[in-house]
């Protein structure tokens, strides 16, 4: 192996070099909360501003029945338009799965 200092041991993060950036970055993301308008409250108990959202619905943790189907629901924005619905899964062996359809907001 070869490094642009000498030895494979070399510590590029002690010697900067100009116009290369040394950075530590984390390896893994904080399980966060996705926020989603409360509509099960009165109009005059909630924000009155219009719904321009552009991910409307995010749950990494769905699981099928035993047919392999899933029921989701969840409010569209404000806008009308056409909502791309892209649905990603891994299988219990590993095997990946993706499906894209859309829907229409009048």
């Amino acid at each position: 192996m070869l490094t642009k200092r000498g030895g494979p041991n070399y510590d590029f993060s002690k010697d900067v070099i100009p116009g290369s950036l040394v950075a530590k970055l984390p390896g893994y993301a904080r399980v966060r909360e996705f926020y989603a308008p409360r509509y099960d409250v009165k109009q005059e108990e909630r924000d009155r501003r219009p719904d321009y959202r552009t991910t409307l619905f995010w749950a990494p943790l769905i699981n099928t029945d035993a047919s392999g189907k899933a029921t989701v629901s969840f409010y569209t924005s404000d806008s009308k338009t056409t909502v791309r619905i892209r649905v990603e899964g891994v299988t219990t062996t590993g095997m990946p799965g993706v499906a894209v359809s859309t829907i229409r907001v009048e």
